[in-house]
């Protein structure tokens, strides 16, 4: 298990939307045996708030409210972003590793938005 405590400050902004571990590994595959890595959030304070993003990276954000001891566990493939906050907030993050699905350390997967190209006229 990898834990880190997370401290927002007040007028911070949300995080970009983004994956613990890869989305496309087999291991996401509904029909797969194989072990999957969790993530987890532990909130420390009333008003602890995630974005998930059940429709994708692009769909609409939904808000999860959590209280002072809530815990939210979620699979390392699902869409997510920490919220942006009027007060500070802290809260534990956590990852749940299995034997054959390890955390590499520091690792997220962004969402990839190509720029977009200007048209001629």
């Amino acid at each position: 298990m990898d834990m880190r405590l997370f401290v927002s400050q007040p007028g911070g902004a949300a995080q970009r939307v983004h994956c613990d571990d890869d989305p496309l590994d087999p291991v996401y595959h509904r029909e797969s045996e194989d072990s999957a890595l969790y993530s987890g959030i532990l909130a420390l304070e009333a008003g602890t708030s995630l974005l998930l993003y059940p429709d994708g990276p692009e769909g609409a954000a939904v808000p999860v409210l959590l209280d002072a001891g809530d815990l939210l566990l979620f699979p390392g493939d699902c869409w997510h972003a920490g919220a942006g906050y009027a007060c500070l907030d802290r809260r534990i993050h956590f990852y749940l590793s299995a034997p054959r699905r390890r955390r590499n350390p520091g690792y997220t997967y962004y969402w990839y938005t190509p720029p977009a190209i200007a048209a001629e006229d």
